[in-house]
């Protein structure tokens, strides 16, 4: 049985540290009158990327909240979020171990982030992921968040991005879904 607890500090588990994802798709951003849409696109081969949560964000800090999926007396799952600027609520990080997903636990995960920030006063939830990430995208898309931003310049700077033209660097996405 799936369940989402709020966890307090001294609960979290270092659960997946630099989880890595076969990427066979990049993301396309399109831009029209009406805003972002995202379309994917086959790679010409697939590759192994990692995706480490940002460094010290489960670590114990004021005005954050972290969430666990539990399944069979488990974790399975974790999500970490702030009080945000502008009166969203901002999604830090959300993780599933891959041998659990599509059961769920990240949408459920979402609505407790979601109630716990509506509980705020908050209108919504924020989060960023790259272009690199497209199953992160399509979660977040499938999920009812909707594309507000991109960052070209954030990450076109990082060792990684600096050596690849600077069409083909990664941007960031800003996605947001107002409170149901």
């Amino acid at each position: 049985m799936l369940y989402i607890k709020r966890l307090e500090q001294s609960e979290l588990v270092p659960l997946f540290g630099s989880e890595k994802s076969l990427v066979s798709e990049q993301v396309l951003v399109r831009v029209s009158r009406l805003g972002f849409s995202l379309a994917y696109q086959q790679k010409g081969k697939a590759e192994w990327e990692a995706f480490p949560p940002e460094e010290g964000l489960y670590s114990d800090r004021q005005g954050m909240a972290y969430f666990g999926a539990i399944s069979d007396g488990q974790i399975i799952g974790l999500s970490c979020v702030s009080i945000g600027s502008n009166g969203w609520t901002d999604l830090l990080d959300i993780r599933v171990d891959a041998a659990y997903r599509r059961i769920g636990a990240g949408k459920a995960m979402l609505d407790a982030c979601e109630a716990w920030g509506a509980d705020r006063g908050l209108v919504g939830l924020r989060t960023i992921t790259s272009d690199r990430n497209p199953a992160a995208c399509q979660f977040l898309e499938h999920c009812g968040f909707l594309l507000g931003g991109i960052d070209r310049i954030s990450m076109s700077m990082l060792p990684d991005e600096r050596d690849k033209p600077l069409a083909n660097r990664s941007c960031l996405l800003v996605f947001y879904r107002k409170n149901r």
